[in-house]
């Protein structure tokens, strides 16, 4: 039967006992998991600025949007595809 070992580098602590992130940790994290990370933020930073501009915006943008976001089948119909394509 095979085994598994586990080696774990020792831990540097701190000052109060806290663990220290090393600048390999954070090397190793980016490395692993920079991606992910940059397309989260660029994800949340949108939904911040879009719902801040959506506030600051005027009536005719609204209306623009909601004519471009069309929930009614009947009208989604009478566009052309490129039109359904794009909402």
């Amino acid at each position: 039967m095979k085994s598994l070992v586990f080696s774990f580098k020792k831990t540097e602590l701190g000052r109060k006992g806290i663990r220290r992130i090393t600048l390999s940790d954070l090397q190793y994290f980016f490395r692993r998991y920079g991606l992910r990370v940059m397309f989260t933020s660029v994800l949340l930073v949108g939904l911040v600025a879009g719902s801040i501009f959506a506030q600051n915006s005027g009536e005719t943008l609204l209306n623009s949007l909601d004519f471009l976001f069309t929930t009614n089948l009947d009208a989604r119909l009478a566009q052309n595809a490129a039109g359904t394509f794009c909402a």
